[in-house]
């Protein structure tokens, strides 16, 4: 993934379909790198800068992966 809204509309779409993300740790891994130290989540692991829409997507994400 490059880009968390990808992620989030593709996890949003299995639970639609009534599946789940066959791989949770790899993609727990790539929010948590999203994830900035002054709060807040980014749209990209290597740079960017936090908004609430990334947030939102970001624990959208992880309350369907079960991580929260």
């Amino acid at each position: 993934m490059q880009f968390i809204e990808d992620l989030y509309w593709l996890v949003g779409g299995l639970d639609n379909l009534g599946e789940k993300c066959n791989s949770p740790e790899r993609t727990l891994r790539f929010v948590m790198e999203c994830q900035r130290e002054n709060g807040g989540f980014s749209r990209a692991t290597i740079m960017g800068l936090p908004t609430l829409e990334y947030t939102f997507y970001a624990v959208l994400i992880l309350h369907e992966i079960t991580a929260l």
